[in-house]
């Protein structure tokens, strides 16, 4: 199976009797802290559909970042320091969330300075 991600030009090849984990791997942002922008990525094993959510330190959405249906692969998103409003946020620590049939599989912490 080939699958190329839609956001990204990263591509995962298997073949027949290739094992690959039923996972996700959420990977610490780069660069941490940023200024202007950084990238999350993120790999799964199998198709599913999963959401990628910015945070608050209060516990409010700032900006989803992905809310769709992955094929395996990788993929990387960007995230600017704007809310999805369009407006830029605070400088501050947030978190970014990868979650799947509601629940959050993993979490990783972003620091956004302004």
């Amino acid at each position: 199976f080939w699958q190329e991600s839609a956001k990204s030009n990263l591509v995962l090849i298997s073949g027949p009797g290739d094992q690959l984990s039923k996972s996700f791997d959420l990977f610490q942002n780069y660069p941490n802290p940023f200024t202007k922008k950084t990238t999350v990525l993120l790999a799964t094993s199998y198709k599913r559909d999963v959401e990628l959510v910015i945070w608050s330190l209060d516990g409010k959405k700032v900006k989803i970042l992905l809310d769709d249906q992955l094929y395996p692969g990788y993929y990387s998103y960007d995230w600017t320091g704007l809310n999805d409003a369009g407006q830029q946020i605070a400088s501050g620590v947030y978190f970014c969330t990868l979650r799947w049939n509601d629940k959050i599989i993993d979490s990783k912490k972003l620091i956004y300075i302004k």
